[in-house]
């Protein structure tokens, strides 16, 4: 009879490794850390840990936990004062809820290892003059991602990011002229997103004062198109030439007949040459109308083409796919 005790201690690292993975790190800090010198080795070892600040909504006075320092990604759910040196190893952070105090507290001493930074203020006030001149400069030396939806940069802004390599922005930042700037502060910059497109007017300046020969990806996403869009799309695809892939989402067509195909494939034809790969997602008014063969022979990349119907939620879209 075999009298040996099983213990979950003769597991071996790389499992408690992947356990680890599907547990919450509140979870796995208070269930395994200060167990053993072998637990708390393997926990801190977690090359990903998250931790998420939700907003508190008795007004309670936020509690900072005591393994802050080991999280690698933090989301900041409320709109509380937050001292960022408690999470001194962030690689990404995530401001929900940005306020003033929140944006001005990223700074570099604070957040030496910070790659990834996230602030969605769509719908909250701009404050973020102050860590956009951070963020394009070299004060961030590792930072390679970011999404600001409103952006403040100064037209007199002279230095730039060398490590940003995506940078994803909206409709509010995009009409307030300031890509100049930012391309101008972002030379290596690889993908470029705009999002929340809209059909609102904004200046369509000169293209030989923002072209970016540096940018491959580009992500267009429009809440909204109506012919007049084209100008604008026209516009954004001669700021950056050399374009290798192009991904189009389009919500809402509020084009009276049909989508228009032909301007579509002429652009791309016209601004971006070295295109060779490009998927695009574009709602659609009238399923009738369309002539999918020939919508096919419009341009090299519209490999693929296929219609989505979902009667039940009146979501009618078009799915067009190059083969890369």
């Amino acid at each position: 009879m075999n009298n040996n005790i099983s213990t979950i201690e003769i597991l071996p690292n790389e499992l408690f490794k992947d356990i680890f993975r599907y547990i919450s790190t509140y979870d796995l800090f208070n269930s395994f850390y200060h167990l053993n010198f072998r637990f708390n080795s393997l926990v801190k070892s977690q090359d990903n840990l998250h931790l998420t600040l939700e907003e508190d909504w008795d007004h309670k006075q936020p509690i900072i936990p005591f393994y802050a320092s080991y999280a690698k990604t933090l989301i900041v759910k409320h709109d509380e004062p937050i001292d960022f040196s408690y999470f001194s190893n962030i690689h990404s952070l995530k401001l929900c809820m940005p306020t003033a105090q929140q944006c001005n507290a990223i700074l570099p001493h604070v957040l030496p290892h910070l790659k990834h930074l996230y602030i969605s203020n769509l719908y909250y006030s701009n404050h973020t003059e102050q860590l956009c001149r951070l963020i394009f400069s070299s004060s961030f030396p590792h930072l390679q991602t970011c999404q600001i939806d409103q952006m403040t940069l100064s037209h007199f802004h002279s230095t730039s990011s060398l490590s940003l390599k995506q940078l994803t922005v909206s409709t509010c930042t995009w009409k307030t002229n300031m890509f100049p700037h930012i391309f101008n502060a972002s030379p290596n910059l690889y993908y470029l997103r705009v999002t929340n497109f809209q059909t609102v007017a904004f200046e369509l300046i000169p293209n030989s004062a923002s072209i970016h020969m540096s940018v491959r990806c580009l992500f267009i996403h429009y809440s909204s198109i109506v012919e007049e869009s084209f100008n604008q799309l026209d516009w954004i695809l001669s700021t950056t030439p050399r374009l290798k892939t192009f991904i189009l989402h389009i919500n809402e067509n509020e084009i009276d007949i049909e989508f228009l195909f032909v301007k579509l494939s002429y652009l791309m034809n016209q601004r971006a040459p070295y295109l060779t790969r490009f998927k695009a997602k574009i709602a659609l008014n009238e399923l009738s109308l369309l002539d999918l063969d020939n919508i096919k022979h419009l341009h090299p990349l519209f490999s693929n083409v296929k219609v989505h119907q979902n009667m039940h939620q009146n979501d009618n879209h078009l799915l067009i796919l190059s083969n890369k």
